[in-house]
């Protein structure tokens, strides 16, 4: 495959969140990818209402409607059910791929539990930042699931639940404020589960928790083997991923 060029838009006005981005992201490109990173030059720095994020995606289309013809690809570096994605699809057509890390995590997550074989229901779960996020990200996952595969009771999602983690609780000085409050999130996880639905998958929901992957991995370890079977799904890597599944898709379908 030749060179793509990938732009990856951090729709906060954070320059901070887009290194930590840079730095999840960039480790897992390769040799045919060429990431771009941007941030919004305006508006909130974190995103904390849908109010936030309705702004932020008018302030990033505003800004990036005379760049969008340099790139081959995009993704979306923030997790949330955010409508800068499907703005961005609609801005850029259907032969540039567009990805946001929030609906990749959960495809991960998915293929993880499509191709592992349980004894029992396995199911996944959503670890984000604030409580007000619960909600949104699990109406996400029905928006994006549907109905029939979130609201009965054999449903493979098992919810969403919150931290509390802001983003100086994961300065390097205070890091053990975020763990301790990973470990309370992860008790209330580990509580949901019972013998016939166990939850198999975590995917990580929000950027500021990128790096606490092993921790929460090692917070749920039991002396129960079963609980040795979870895996943990980084975000920006499942983003990537599926970047660079849908630029393989793209070459293919424009070779035929």
């Amino acid at each position: 495959m030749s060179i793509k060029k990938l732009l990856v838009v951090n729709p906060n006005a954070s320059p901070d969140m887009t290194e930590l981005v840079k730095s999840g992201v960039d480790r897992h490109l390769g040799p045919n990818i060429v990431a771009t990173y941007w941030t919004c030059p305006e508006g909130p720095t974190v995103l904390k209402s849908q109010e936030d994020i309705e702004l932020s995606t008018r302030l990033c289309l505003e800004n990036l409607k005379q760049s969008t013809p340099k790139y081959d690809s995009f993704l979306l570096a923030c997790y949330a059910d955010h409508p800068l994605t499907a703005a961005l699809k609609v801005e850029v057509g259907p032969d540039k791929p567009v990805v946001g890390i929030f609906e990749a995590s959960i495809n991960a997550a998915l293929d993880v539990i499509n191709w592992q074989p349980l004894p029992v229901l396995g199911r996944f779960a959503i670890m984000t930042t604030g409580k007000a996020f619960e909600k949104q990200l699990s109406d996400g996952v029905t928006r994006i699931l549907g109905d029939s595969k979130t609201a009965h009771q054999e449903s493979c999602f098992a919810g969403v639940i919150s931290t509390g983690i802001v983003p100086g609780d994961t300065m390097p000085e205070i890091i053990k404020t975020a763990k301790q409050k990973v470990q309370k999130a992860v008790q209330k996880l580990m509580m949901s589960d019972d013998d016939d639905d166990e939850i198999v998958v975590v995917c990580m929901g929000g950027v500021i928790l990128y790096g606490l992957e092993d921790f929460v991995l090692k917070s749920c370890q039991t002396d129960d083997t079963t609980q040795k079977r979870m895996i943990i799904i980084d975000q920006l890597e499942a983003g990537v991923d599926m970047i660079k599944r849908e630029l393989e898709k793209s070459s293919t379908t424009q070779n035929i």
